[in-house]
């Protein structure tokens, strides 16, 4: 079957032919000289490999054309472009300037130009590509975003602006123009006007709610509550219904109590309409009331909160992780479990999800699950150790310790950035050279721990004292286990003391 991409090799076997070719020229019939149709051969053969993926010898093939025609800007131009592919930048930016060179006002060489010129960190150079660029095509707005991109990255932000501020001119304002200036000035630190770019878009779409909620989410992130209340109630004044204005604004009566205030939010949460964002955000400063006071009342209403915005967004994630935060904090495991377990489900990428669920698991002592889920945990999260240590402590819990110790020999490796689990870690390895029957190994291990703080961690030296107890050294298990008394007292410390006085 003959198919269409063999045509492109038949055009090249036909000019390959080593006499002459009959081309037809301005409606006439020419004959084409022998030398002409190999120069436009070893054209095309550069241009082939450089198609079929083969750019050294796109490379190799174009120099040679290059030689003995010096002047073919096209050339120059597919030299660079195969150079650029085998990284070779600054070979490709010299044949990018000299295609430029023979053709200053094409366009497609300029850009190529300016793209080598960002690659290889040199901004400047290619803003002034860009200028030229703009210059030669006033009427391409994709010229005048990209210069003002460059002029930002070369550390100009205020030519961006005056670029950018060129296109608006004769663009009217657009959403996108103004964004790129919004973020502009935030670089700039200059707030005020930020917000009044935002606020152009308001004055310029009246009509279009979401810049007003975004301007009073700026004011909202930048701490200034008073402007973003005014925004809201602009908000209102438009949209009387606007259930995310309508939250923002709820302000707690004089006398009122976190309870009751929290207590008025339930038509809010009710309503799917309103984001989980702004319910969340809403709770937020509760939870650390709750946290810091245990109120009941405070408990009962954030409980009722969260079973509402579980069933107003019973497929976003956020809401069953906010609801098992609540729960968590309460101490009611299970219905923390369960949430998180949900909230897994629907996205399994949020590792602090995972990692309240296994410490539930472990904080109950439920061992068996705690080792099956952290095996997953550590397959969804190869680089966190905190999840290596709760399959320890699960292998540990179900007379697995010697599955533990391999693993935490690499957690430790883990978590050298973080000295404090690390000790952890440290702590539980040499408690599982204990459980397993590896004495020598135990007190090796405690030696680690010992010499970079573990003389401060009170799990560290309590296994360290059964490490030596397990060695037939009572004296120095006392040792320790007073050491570890001294900084965090325990019924099982007290037991071992206890029950082996010297």
């Amino acid at each position: 079957m003959f198919k269409p991409q063999h045509l492109f090799f038949l055009f090249i076997l036909m000019l390959a032919q080593p006499v002459f070719a009959q081309n037809t020229l301005d409606g006439e019939e020419k004959i084409v000289p022998e030398k002409e149709v190999e120069r436009q051969s070893k054209f095309i053969a550069a241009e082939q490999q450089r198609l079929l993926g083969e750019p050294q010898k796109a490379v190799d093939l174009y120099k040679e054309f290059l030689y003995e025609n010096p002047d073919n800007g096209t050339a120059w131009y597919g030299l660079a472009r195969a150079q650029s592919e085998i990284e070779a930048f600054g070979d490709a930016l010299e044949s990018i300037t000299k295609a430029v060179a023979k053709e200053p006002a094409n366009e497609w060489y300029l850009i190529f130009q300016a793209d080598l010129l960002e690659k290889m960190a040199k901004m400047p150079d290619a803003v002034g590509v860009y200028t030229q660029l703009v210059e030669q095509q006033p009427e391409n707005t994709a010229f005048y975003e990209q210069l003002a991109y460059l002029q930002v990255l070369a550390g100009d932000p205020k030519s961006a602006l005056k670029t950018l501020n060129k296109l608006e001119s004769f663009m009217g304002i657009t959403e996108e123009v103004t964004s790129k200036k919004h973020v502009i000035y935030l670089g700039m630190d200059d707030k005020k006007k930020a917000a009044a770019e935002i606020r152009k878009l308001i004055d310029a779409y009246p009509a279009k709610i979401e810049f007003r909620h975004r301007l009073a989410t700026f004011y909202e992130a930048d701490g200034d509550t008073e402007e973003a209340q005014k925004v809201y109630a602009e908000i209102l004044e438009v949209n009387p219904n606007d259930p995310v204005a309508q939250l923002a604004v709820k302000k707690k009566e004089k006398g009122s109590s976190e309870a009751q205030f929290l207590e008025s939010l339930k038509p809010q949460f009710q309503n799917s309409t309103v984001s989980i964002d702004a319910k969340v955000k809403e709770l937020a400063p509760y939870l650390n009331v709750f946290s810091e006071t245990g109120k009941e009342d405070v408990k009962s209403a954030l409980f009722e909160l969260a079973d509402l915005m579980q069933n107003a967004h019973s497929s976003d994630p956020k809401a069953w992780s906010l609801a098992g935060d609540i729960y968590y904090l309460a101490g009611k495991n299970q219905e923390a479990y369960s949430r998180y377990q949900r909230c897994i489900q629907l996205s399994p990428n949020v590792f602090s999800v995972w990692e309240n669920s296994l410490r539930i698991l472990y904080e109950d002592g439920n061992y068996e699950t705690l080792y099956s889920e952290a095996e997953k945990a550590m397959d969804a999260f190869p680089n966190q150790a905190i999840s290596y240590y709760f399959f320890a402590q699960g292998a540990i819990g179900t007379d697995r310790s010697r599955e533990a110790i391999p693993v935490l020999n690499q957690a430790v490796i883990m978590s050298g950035r973080n000295p404090g689990l690390q000790l952890d870690i440290e702590a539980l390895l040499i408690h599982a050279y204990n459980q397993s029957g590896q004495f020598e190994a135990a007190l090796k291990q405690a030696d680690k721990a010992l010499s970079h703080g573990g003389d401060k961690h009170p799990v560290v030296l309590e296994y360290t004292g059964d490490a030596y107890f397990n060695s037939n050294n009572k004296s120095k298990a006392r040792e320790y286990w007073e050491k570890a008394k001294a900084i965090r007292s325990t019924p099982e410390l007290n037991r071992k003391l206890a029950e082996n006085k010297i």
